[in-house]
């Protein structure tokens, strides 16, 4: 399965410009956008370093422009994809925003068990078997968009996932996993 997909990794530098950028999603996910090449991108944040995987190059040069950056670089992300396979086991992370829908509103899960549940049924449409999990404590990311405030219950969870349909694992980790993709959420990484 040939997907052309490529991952990015950023080190910021704690500079202005990338203070002013983190301190609100909407302005993050405006950066990622314009310089995420074609199609969708997810990304993720771990302190000072962004992670981005889409299906164009990253405009590294629009993101040094943007951003105070230490290091980037952007790999194809294709061999590795291609090398997953039914019945391996990965090692995986991502933060989500676990969500159930109530009266036409999306509502944060509470419970750790509703939360693993959710993470089960996830990989499961995705074809992947859960066979450990640590599901982390919620953050609350708040941020203005379209001047409204928007609420997000970020989860950092990471175990190990059994793979049943390696393609189905490959279209998730290009195209992540539930709510909120489009500001640093559902971003899912493997290795082996």
């Amino acid at each position: 399965m040939n997907i052309m997909a490529y991952l990015t990794r950023i080190r910021l530098a704690a500079g202005p410009d990338t203070m002013r950028v983190l301190a609100n999603r909407e302005r993050l996910h405006a950066v990622m956008a314009a310089c995420g090449g074609d199609g969708r991108i997810l990304y993720r944040q771990e302190g000072a370093t962004l992670y981005a995987t889409g299906p164009g190059r990253f405009d590294l040069d629009g993101i040094r422009e943007r951003l105070d950056v230490e290091q980037a670089e952007t790999t194809g992300y294709d061999r590795f994809l291609d090398s997953i396979r039914s019945g391996m086991s990965l090692r995986f992370k991502v933060v989500c925003a676990p969500v159930k829908t109530v009266d036409g509103r999306k509502i944060p899960l509470h419970d750790r068990g509703e939360r693993r549940a959710w993470l089960e049924r996830t990989l499961q449409r995705h074809g992947a078997d859960l066979r450990m999990a640590d599901i982390g404590s919620p953050e609350r990311i708040a941020f203005t968009r379209k001047g409204g405030t928007v609420v997000l219950t970020g989860i950092t969870m990471q175990g190990i996932l059994h793979v049943d349909d390696a393609d189905g694992v490959r279209r998730m980790l290009t195209e992540g996993i539930g709510t909120g993709r489009a500001y640093g959420m559902g971003m899912i990484t493997v290795s082996r």
